[in-house]
């Protein structure tokens, strides 16, 4: 009898592990999967479609041509260069993973992402001024990427974080500034956002509480102080 009951034991717990280790499995799959969806590289793509399609009167374009041209621009000059940089490091086998979970593997690509963001930043100063969201959105991004570059060669940062809390900071401060009636709610997605990106980066272990908060501050403090102060 106790061997039989032993047996009925290993059997519930060997189905409970397998199911625990299943699910475990897919919640790695979906926190990768927001980390790849919400990478600090489509921060600028994501700035320039809220503030184009919900804020246009900031931007200085005026027709749907040169808003999807605007977007395509950020795409091909802030994400695509990053990318394949990153790429070739990988290549090259001077960093392990092309997530850059590693904080020694950071090094190089944000040094390269700070002078790309420096370099955009004096063509959209000379193009559009000071006072452009779209220029503004560049700066902050830039502002950002700096900080985290020099922290980040003594201790790491979750660059995601200060990413969509720049995202989240930046949206807040233009609705409070120009209130506009259709971008409550997403604004409040945004704010999930937020919570699920750094939820996920924590679940996936790459980050710490500290490392998370600390670029939560950082990304929120940067994009609410180049926003509401100026536009």
């Amino acid at each position: 009898m106790p061997s039989h009951r032993f047996r009925m034991y290993y059997v519930f717990s060997s189905i409970i592990m397998q199911k625990g280790a299943k699910q475990m499995k897919t919640g790695v799959h979906i926190c990768n999967a927001l980390s790849v969806v919400f990478t600090p590289l489509l921060s600028a793509t994501y700035l320039f479609a809220i503030i184009i399609f919900f804020f246009p009167g900031l931007t200085g374009l005026d027709t749907l041509e040169e808003k999807f041209l605007a977007i395509a621009y950020i795409i091909l000059f802030t994400t695509l260069p990053p990318v394949l940089f990153v790429t070739a490091l990988f290549k090259m086998g001077i960093v392990s993973t092309m997530m850059l979970d590693a904080r020694k593997d950071r090094i190089f690509p944000q040094i390269f992402t700070c002078v790309n963001y420096i370099v955009i930043s004096v063509f959209l100063l000379n193009k559009f001024g000071t006072t452009n969201a779209l220029t503004l959105t560049i700066i902050s991004i830039g502002i950002s990427t700096i900080i985290i570059t020099v922290v980040n060669m003594f201790w790491k940062i979750s660059t995601h974080a200060a990413g969509i809390a720049g995202i989240c900071s930046i949206s807040a401060a233009l609705y409070v500034k120009h209130p506009v009636d259709n971008f409550l709610y997403p604004l409040i997605f945004i704010c999930f956002l937020v919570v699920a990106v750094c939820s996920a980066r924590l679940f996936i272990r790459v980050h710490t509480i500290s490392q998370i908060t600390a670029g939560l501050a950082l990304g929120g403090i940067v994009g609410w102080a180049c926003f509401f102060y100026t536009i």
